[in-house]
C-alpha cells in the first residue's frame, strides 16, 4: 500500500459441490459460489460476497494472511513486508558419474517432498565415483561424500573435494535424503511383484537386458483392491508403489493401479526401475 490505513477486500471463488447424486465424479459436481464475510477477526464462510476491512499498519509491501488453523475463529491479517521466498524442491536429482560419461541421464525421483528424499535403481559402472546435482548442467553446484563414507552409505556435503565412492559395477537401489544429507545404496539381486488378484505372494520378474527393465506374465482373475507393489530382494521394506500418476512408480509408496481395468486373461507387466515407470500389455 502507498500509505497505512484500512484495506477493504473481498475473498470469493467457485467451489465444486458433491452429493449422493454426483458421488465422487468431478464432472458431475455442481459449480457453487463460495466467499468469506464478517470481520477480519471473525470471518464466516458462505456464498455471499462481502467487503472485509483489514488494518495495514505501514506503507509498502504487505503480506496478507488468511488463517484457517482454528476452526472456531478464522482471521484475516496484514503484516508489513513480503513473504519469505518458498523453497522449491526439485522433482529429480542427478547422479553424474555413475556411468563413464559424466552427464545428466541418470536420476532419482522425489518420493517424499517433506523430507526431500529421492529414490530409484540405477546401473552403475563408474571408475571415479559420482556427484549429486539438483540441476542439470549446473556443474559448480554439487554434493559429494563426507570423509568416512562408503560406497553403500554416508553423509553428503555441498561442494568439497572428491566424489562419492561408487560400488562395483552392477544394478543398485539408491535412497538419498537431501534433507539430512545422507545416502544409502543396496545391490539389487531380485525383483518381484505382488498384489495382483489380491494375491500377496511374491512372483519373480525377469530382467530384459535393458538396465532397470523387468517383465512378468500373469493371469488376471480378480480385482486388485490394494494395488501392486514391486519388491526388491524379497525384502518387504524395499519396494516401489505408485505416485498417483498412472504409469509412474515411486519408492516406498502404496501399490499402483491399472490392472483392474484389464480383462480377465494373460497380461504382461513391465517396470523400468531406472526411469520409474510401469505398463501393462495384453
Amino acid at each position: 500500500m502507498a500509505q497505512p490505513g484500512s484495506l477493504n477486500l473481498t475473498i470469493s471463488g467457485t467451489g465444486r459441490q458433491y452429493g449422493v447424486a454426483t458421488g465422487t465424479d468431478d464432472a458431475a459436481a455442481t459449480d457453487t459460489p463460495v466467499a468469506f464475510s464478517g470481520s477480519a477477526d471473525a470471518l464466516t464462510f458462505g456464498s455471499a460476497t462481502q467487503s472485509i476491512s483489514v488494518n495495514v499498519a505501514a506503507a509498502g509491501e504487505t503480506t496478507l494472511t488468511l488463517d484457517l488453523s482454528d476452526p472456531k475463529t478464522w482471521r484475516l491479517s496484514a503484516e508489513a513486508g513480503g513473504m519469505d521466498p518458498i523453497e522449491t524442491v526439485p522433482p529429480v536429482i542427478y547422479l553424474s558419474g555413475v556411468q563413464p560419461d559424466w552427464d545428466f541421464n541418470n536420476y532419482l525421483k522425489l518420493y517424499n517432498e517433506d523430507n526431500r528424499t529421492y529414490g530409484g535403481a540405477l546401473e552403475v559402472n563408474s571408475e571415479w565415483g559420482y556427484r549429486i546435482y539438483t540441476e542439470a548442467d549446473a556443474w559448480d553446484n554439487y554434493w559429494t561424500m563426507v570423509d568416512g563414507g562408503t560406497a553403500f552409505s554416508g553423509n553428503l556435503v555441498n561442494g568439497g573435494e572428491g566424489n562419492i565412492a561408487a560400488p562395483e559395477p552392477g544394478f543398485y537401489l539408491f535412497d538419498v535424503n537431501m534433507g539430512d544429507l545422507t545416502y544409502h545404496v543396496t545391490p539389487v539381486t531380485k525383483v518381484s511383484f505382488t498384489g495382483v488378484n489380491d494375491d500377496w505372494n511374491l512372483y519373480d520378474m525377469t530382467p530384459t537386458g535393458e538396465p532397470g527393465v523387468y517383465t512378468a506374465t500373469f493371469e488376471k482373475k480378480a480385482n486388485t483392491p490394494w494395488g501392486v507393489k514391486i519388491i526388491i530382494n524379497e525384502d518387504w521394506n524395499l519396494f516401489f508403489g505408485g505416485n498417483g500418476t498412472p504409469g509412474e512408480l515411486a519408492l516406498y509408496h502404496d501399490g499402483f493401479e491399472g490392472d483392474n481395468d484389464l480383462p480377465d486373461g494373460t497380461h504382461t507387466l513391465t517396470v523400468n526401475l531406472s526411469k520409474g515407470t510401469y505398463s501393462y500389455e495384453n
